[in-house]
């Protein structure tokens, strides 16, 4: 290729993409940086949402609800909120064998809980790195006050990354009030402090109590995970370490 298309883009030409979670704080950026309207200083192009295919029913309809309220107060931006599949099923993984290391010949079963979880690489990290790939500028909800977290360097591959919250100073309490000043707050805030797949390993004790109250069968669903994994490992590890789900639920 030759002339004008190698030359580098600039301002609003530039490909920004919004990695969306549906999560408070990627939803207050998203809808900020709309709100203020500039493509020169944040050029938007797509908003992509990693789908672990383990949400609560209520995420997906939250999207549903997040994409009517662009199409209502930012139609001319004309952006639909895209859906990316995993790269590999939590199944093909689960029931994968491990090739290397102490492990090597074993299933995989549940990811370990000391280690990065092989379906957030499957289902998050790889899918929205592809999205991304001929991106100017990604977008990441990181709030201020989660600064820690935000990274610039070619090592972890986050050259393209900004942090608006950051720069703009934005706590997560600012982006739970600012949407709730919208009247678009996540309901599922309301029983959980952090959302994720419904049987995510790391998630606090809190986060199961919530599920085992308020979502029987969600539970009873990642019960059978958590029997499956200690049935593979020959009852050495589960999605918890010091109970199995079912100690959990007579414990509740």
């Amino acid at each position: 290729m030759s002339g004008d298309s190698d030359e580098p883009r600039t301002g609003a030409d530039r490909i920004g993409v919004v990695c969306f979670s549906g999560g408070k704080d990627s939803t207050a950026m998203l809808l900020r940086m709309l709100e203020i309207d500039d493509p020169e200083r944040y050029p938007i192009k797509r908003i992509v949402f990693a789908d672990t295919e383990f949400e609560f029913p209520e995420l997906y309809a939250y999207l549903d609800a997040v994409q009517e309220y662009l199409d209502t107060h930012h139609a001319h931006w004309n952006l639909r909120i895209e859906r990316l599949k995993p790269v590999k099923t939590y199944h093909d993984n689960f029931y994968g064998k491990m090739t290397r290391g102490n492990y090597a010949g074993q299933y995989r079963a549940a990811p370990f809980q000391a280690y990065p979880c092989y379906h957030a690489r499957d289902a998050k990290v790889k899918p929205i790195q592809r999205a991304t790939r001929d991106a100017d500028v990604v977008y990441v909800g990181i709030a201020s006050d989660e600064s820690h977290r935000a990274t610039n360097n070619e090592k972890s591959g986050t050259m393209k990354n900004r942090y608006p919250l950051v720069d703009w100073g934005w706590t997560e309490d600012d982006c739970f009030q600012y949407l709730d000043d919208l009247g678009i707050v996540n309901v599922l805030y309301q029983d959980f402090n952090r959302l994720g797949c419904y049987h995510c390993i790391k998630q606090s004790m809190d986060s199961w109590h919530s599920l085992w109250d308020k979502y029987p069968d969600l539970y009873a669903l990642a019960k059978e995970w958590d029997n499956e994994a200690r049935r593979l490992t020959n009852n050495t590890r589960g999605l918890r370490q010091d109970y199995t789900l079912q100690e959990l639920e007579d414990k509740f």
